[in-house]
C-alpha cells in the first residue's frame, strides 16, 4: 500500500456503523436482566415482536459489531505504525494502555459489565509484533483461530452427544430394572446440572431487580461485580483478549491488501458478501434457534459460532463498502463518518445514557419496563439521536471530548480541540 491518507473516509464510516449498531447488542442488558443479552431473551417478554427484534438482532448483529470494531482497531494500528515507523511502537504501546484504562473506568466507574475498551486495549498492544508479517500469514493465523474455535465447538458437541446417549441408556437400564454403569449415572448427573442452569434461579433474579432498582451504591456494587465474575472468574480476561487479538491481525491483513479502504474490485466485495450472508447467515439462525428453544441437545451452533460470525462480519463489510461506491450509498452512510470521529466518546455516552438516566430508578426508572422489542426501538432512537449529535458535535470540534483526553495524554501535549485550530488533532491515528 501506498502511505496511509490522514483520514479513510471508509474507515470511519464503518466506525460508526459498528459503534452506533452495538448499542443494540448492549442494551437488553442495560435494561433488563444481564442473562437477557446472552441466552435468556424471553426474560424481557416473547411475544411475536420480541421474538422478530431477538431473531434479527441475534443473527445479523450478534458478535459481528464486535467484529468490524476488532478489524478497525488491526487497520488503525497498521496506520499509525506505517506513518510513524519506529516511533509509532512507542505510540502505539501508549495510546492502546490508555484505551485499556479508559475500559476500567467505564467498567469500574460508569458500571458496564460488558466493557470492550480494556481487552482490546490490552491485546493491541501485540499488534507491532506482527507489523512486518505478510498479508497471507496474519490471514492464516486470524482464520486459524476461528477453526481453533470450531475444533473447541465440535469436541463440546461430541461431549454432549455422549452424556445424551448415557442419560438414554440409564433410562433403558431403569425401565428393563438392570443397573446402570456408574459411568452413565455420572453422565446424567451432568445432564441435570446442565438442565438447571437453562432455568434461572428466581432468588438470583429477585437480587439482581432488588439491586437495579436499589440505591446508587447497590445498582453499582451489583454491576461492578457482574464485571469481576465475568472477567476475573477463571480465565475470562484471557479468553476475552483472545478473540480480538486474532481479528485485529485480520483487521491488519485487510488493510494491507486495500479490502478495507475500498481498493479491491466490486466483484471482490460481491463475492465476500455472498458468501458471507450465503453461508454465516443461515448458521446462525440455526444457532439462534438453538438457544430460543434452549435444547439440552448437542449444538451445532458450537462448532459455527466463530466463522459463522466472521463470514456475516465479511458480509457487512462488504455491503457497506459497495454502498460507499455509489452515489446514493455514499449519501446515505456519510452521517455515520461523523460518528466514526468520535466512537468512543459516543460509546461511553450508552452507557451513561442507559445505566444512569434512562433505566435506573433515580433516572426515568424504566430497568424492566419494556420487552425486547421495546428495547430494540428505544436503541434505534438513541442511534438516531447520536447521529445528530455526532454531526452537531464535528462541525464545531475536531476531536470527540474522550477522544480528546485520550489523544492528549498519549502524545503527551494538549491538542487543539476546535475545528477551526485542528491542525494535527484531526488525524486518525
Amino acid at each position: 500500500m501506498n502511505a496511509a491518507p490522514e483520514r479513510v473516509a471508509a474507515l470511519d464510516v464503518l466506525r460508526g456503523l459498528a459503534i452506533l449498531l452495538i448499542l443494540l447488542m448492549n442494551i437488553p442488558a442495560m435494561g433488563s436482566y444481564l442473562q437477557t443479552a446472552f441466552d435468556q431473551p424471553f426474560l424481557a417478554g416473547w411475544e411475536p415482536i420480541d421474538r422478530a427484534a431477538w431473531y434479527a438482532s441475534r443473527v445479523l448483529l450478534a458478535g459481528t459489531q464486535r467484529g468490524l470494531l476488532e478489524l478497525l482497531f488491526g487497520a488503525g494500528a497498521a496506520i499509525l505504525l506505517e506513518r510513524l515507523g519506529d516511533e509509532g511502537v512507542g505510540a502505539l504501546g501508549r495510546r492502546y494502555l490508555l484505551l485499556a484504562a479508559f475500559g476500567l473506568a467505564h467498567a469500574l466507574v460508569l458500571g458496564w459489565p460488558g466493557d470492550i475498551l480494556l481487552s482490546y486495549g490490552l491485546a493491541a498492544l501485540a499488534l507491532p509484533l506482527f507489523r512486518d508479517w505478510p498479508a497471507r500469514r496474519l490471514l492464516a493465523l486470524g482464520f486459524g483461530y476461528a477453526l481453533l474455535m470450531t475444533a473447541v465447538g465440535a469436541a463440546q458437541y461430541a461431549d454432549r452427544a455422549g452424556v445424551q446417549a448415557a442419560v438414554e441408556r440409564v433410562v433403558v437400564a431403569q425401565a428393563t430394572e438392570r443397573a446402570p454403569s456408574q459411568a452413565d449415572l455420572s453422565d446424567a448427573a451432568t445432564w441435570r446440572e446442565a438442565r438447571a442452569a437453562l432455568t434461572l434461579d428466581q432468588a438470583t433474579l429477585a437480587e439482581e431487580r432488588a439491586a437495579r432498582m436499589g440505591s446508587v451504591a447497590e445498582h453499582w456494587r451489583h454491576q461492578v461485580a457482574a464485571w469481576r465474575r465475568i472477567n476475573l472468574d477463571g480465565l475470562g480476561i484471557f479468553l476475552n483478549l483472545v478473540e480480538p487479538f486474532f481479528t485485529m491481525l485480520l483487521g491488519l491483513a485487510l488493510l494491507r491488501i486495500g479490502v478495507l479502504t475500498g481498493e479491491r474490485r466490486a466483484r471482490s466485495y460481491l463475492l465476500a458478501g455472498a458468501v458471507g450472508y450465503g453461508v454465516g447467515l443461515p448458521l446462525r439462525w440455526l444457532e439462534a434457534t438453538e438457544v430460543a428453544t434452549l435444547t439440552l441437545a448437542p449444538r451445532v451452533g458450537w462448532i459455527s459460532a466463530e466463522p459463522a460470525r466472521l463470514l456475516v462480519t465479511a458480509g457487512h463489510l462488504a455491503a457497506v463498502l459497495l454502498l460507499l461506491r455509489t452515489t446514493a450509498g455514499a449519501r446515505l452512510l456519510r452521517p455515520f463518518a461523523a460518528v466514526g470521529r468520535m466512537a468512543l466518546s459516543l460509546y461511553l455516552l450508552q452507557s451513561a445514557l442507559c445505566l444512569w438516566l434512562i433505566f435506573p430508578r433515580w433516572g426515568l426508572g424504566l430497568w424492566g419496563e419494556l420487552s425486547y422489542a421495546g428495547l430494540i426501538g428505544l436503541a434505534l432512537g438513541l442511534v438516531a439521536l447520536q447521529l445528530l449529535l455526532a454531526r452537531w458535535w464535528t462541525r464545531r470540534f475536531a476531536l470527540g471530548p474522550a477522544e480528546w483526553v485520550w489523544r492528549s495524554l498519549a502524545e503527551r501535549r494538549r491538542l487543539p480541540l476546535r475545528a477551526g485550530l485542528a491542525g494535527q488533532a484531526a488525524r486518525l491515528g
